[in-house]
């Protein structure tokens, strides 16, 4: 058996002619659990081993780094030895590539800095002043505004408007209302002051990568027509997800439309709150009208019940889905999906009138089950969430049963307990009198600091008008402390003194490894093997990768400095981003949100959303007259009155067994 016969081997007869198609433009609509990676990369080998393709004149573009990092390993493990520069990358990564090399064609550094979204509101923050805000100017608080601001700006690059464009339609703008063609002139004026804001300093943020892409494909041809004759394949995962600017990007570059594949499923949309829609499916099939179309339908993830049960679901999107309105228009499309797998899906509805009885049983159930069947990992169960909000109640009632659960948030590093306590010590180097943050010194459990010695000298300040610093400095006056409780003080305090004097001189990064070792955190942490203490260990290493990239962009920086920074992050609203890594976490619940449950498999799923129906909850006695208003009411409201009724309809969705709350 040769290569290209491995290759194939194990596909269905839809997913052979995805990986095999030639000739024309491809649209692979791929359901859930059809083997859409597996397509494209199969797909990817395919065209290198037949020799029509060498590996660096196929482009494959997806939305995420892990997804982009996972399909470049698959790839390699099903190509020979030998085979490099894979173009894998996502839409921005590939954008930041050729702004390196090129970003001087167009006027740009080619050693910028690219901001994230609480970089680029620190920089709007310290530069507010030179917006000249008047409409948007807020009262109070000078900068509630930023966020939204930049979510408008980023809106605009997402649909490829550039500022010199958006001036143009301010003022061309005709209203008799002055105050608002004022404020379309205000925010056109913001946009071009906030592009001119990060080339001055250097930077870009996100959307950038993609308009300055464009631009200079648009403005130098030759460069483009480079990479056009190199790239003779190009396929695009999650192209539900693409933009308007990213789809002429990739149009720009697909020339040799034979062997331009798009991959994608409007069902599975995520990003429609970005302006991502149905539409850029349909425009596809108009700018390719020769294209091909194959749909994957073969699903070997869930069992046909759970299937069934989601395509009623999505029903109720029509008609504003690709299989709707290509029947509509006399196409054959059919997205139902057939389980691969034999077996009975167990879908069970669970109605609860209150959110706190909602956790209680959920948890409940599990325990149940993780008792009662066997073979079963903690890893099996998730919770999925609407919002990381509402994670809270999960984790402390799986803490309070002894249920093992990790929480796969990607945000929140600054909430977590070890980060509190370091970055407590750290702010007490720069301020002795933050008795809020000493008070959090003296509790921690290795310094074996009794409850009452600090009620005793938490007593004494308040007495006095100390702060706590001020209490620990005239400590010999408490009488109601031990003799070995103020030596142990005396240390805390002379410690506290010696790293604020090396916090003074020596750069971030130093004196907070000097924290977490002197202080005995880190041994403390690193001395028993129990979960708990092995993530903070982990947060720990994250907190410490954030310092060492804050003192790559500022080697001289103070640890008051980086402070600093975290306060401002905080002030933005960014709770500190988090990375995890489900693959390799304990055996545990995994509690997590919907969205960031994209691709993840798990034999008992829980999805506790308030689910809002076509007719009123059974707790809910509504009289017939008042139906059809309530049914009339815009989302917000209906999920007033439910709530005020005590009436939560939690449902919960699994993939081999499904469960509703």
């Amino acid at each position: 058996m040769n290569s290209i016969e491995q290759l194939l081997n194990g596909l269905n007869d839809e997913q052979v002619g995805a990986v095999t198609h030639m000739g024309s433009p491809l649209m692979i609509v791929a359901g859930a659990g059809t083997g859409k990676t597996t397509v494209i990369t199969k797909r990817i080998a395919w065209l290198i081993l037949k020799g029509i393709c060498k590996t660096d004149e196929i482009l494959a573009l997806t939305f995420t780094q892990k997804a982009a990092q996972e399909m470049e390993e698959r790839v390699d493990r099903l190509l020979p030895y030998g085979y490099v520069e894979l173009w894998i990358c996502t839409f921005h990564g590939f954008c930041e590539r050729i702004l390196r090399r090129h970003g001087l064609d167009i006027g740009l550094p080619t050693d910028f800095k690219l901001l994230d979204q609480t970089a680029c509101w620190m920089l709007v923050r310290k530069n507010l002043e030179i917006f000249a805000l008047e409409y948007y100017r807020p009262a109070g608080n000078p900068t509630k505004c930023i966020h939204e601001l930049l979510k408008h700006f980023s809106r605009c690059k997402d649909e490829g408007i550039i500022p010199l464009e958006y001036m143009a339609f301010a003022e061309s703008f005709e209203s008799d209302d002055s105050v608002e063609k004022s404020r379309i002139s205000e925010l056109a004026k913001a946009y071009e002051t906030y592009r001119q804001l990060l080339l001055d300093s250097s930077a870009l943020d996100f959307g950038d990568l993609i308009l300055y892409t464009l631009k200079l494909f648009k403005e130098r041809p030759a460069i483009l027509k480079r990479y056009q004759e190199q790239f003779k394949a190009i396929l695009v995962d999650e192209f539900q997800d693409s933009n308007w600017a990213q789809y002429e990007l990739i149009k720009l570059l697909a020339i040799h439309q034979e062997y331009f594949t798009v991959v994608g499923d409007d069902d599975q949309s995520i990003y429609r709150w970005r302006g991502t829609s149905l539409a850029n499916i349909i425009s596809f099939k108009g700018d390719y009208p020769q294209s091909a179309e194959i749909v994957l339908t073969q699903n070997y993830r869930s069992l046909q019940h759970i299937l069934d049960c989601a395509y009623g679901f999505i029903q109720k999107n029509n008609p504003n889905r690709l299989e709707c309105q290509l029947q509509q228009s006399g196409g054959g499309l059919s997205k139902k999906l057939y389980a691969k797998r034999s077996g009975v899906g167990v879908i069970e509805y669970v109605h609860c009138a209150t959110h706190d009885e909602e956790v209680e049983r959920v948890v409940q159930k599990i325990s149940e089950l993780k008792a009662s069947v066997d073979d079963i990992q903690w890893s099996d169960f998730a919770i999925l969430i609407r919002s990381n909000e509402s994670a809270t109640h999960f984790i402390r009632h799986c803490s309070e049963k002894g249920i093992p659960y990790q929480f796969l948030g990607q945000k929140g590093l600054y909430s977590k307990s070890a980060i509190i306590d370091l970055l407590s010590y750290c702010t007490l180097l720069n301020n002795f009198h933050e008795s809020a943050a000493l008070y959090r010194v003296l509790t921690f459990p290795f310094l074996e600091i009794s409850h009452d010695t600090v009620v005793h000298l938490n007593h004494f300040a308040h007495r006095k008008g100390y702060s706590l610093w001020q209490a620990l400095e005239h400590m010999d006056e408490v009488d109601e402390l031990a003799a070995d409780h103020k030596a142990i003080l005396r240390q805390v305090r002379d410690r506290i003194q010696q790293l604020a004097g090396i916090s003074r001189l020596r750069p971030a990064i130093e004196t907070f490894l000097r924290v977490a070792l002197d202080t005995g955190y880190l041994a403390w942490l690193s001395k028993d093997d129990d979960s708990e203490k092995r993530e903070s260990l982990e947060y720990m290493n994250q907190l410490l990768s954030k310092l060492k990239a804050f003192q790559a962009d500022a080697p001289t920086a103070r640890l008051n400095e980086f402070l600093d920074s975290i306060r401002l992050e905080q002030e933005a609203g960014d709770a500190g981003s988090l990375a995890v890594d489900i693959e390799t976490g304990p055996d545990a619940v995994k509690i997590m949100t919907v969205h960031g449950s994209k691709g993840l498999e798990f034999t008992y799923v829980f999805l506790c959303i308030w689910l809002i129906v076509d007719f009123p909850v059974p707790s809910v006695r509504m009289p017939s007259k008042c139906l059809q208003l309530f049914l009339s009411l815009p989302f917000h409201a209906k999920m007033r009155i439910l709530k005020r009724n005590g009436a939560y309809c939690m449902l919960r969705l699994p993939a081999q067994k499904m469960l509703f709350f």
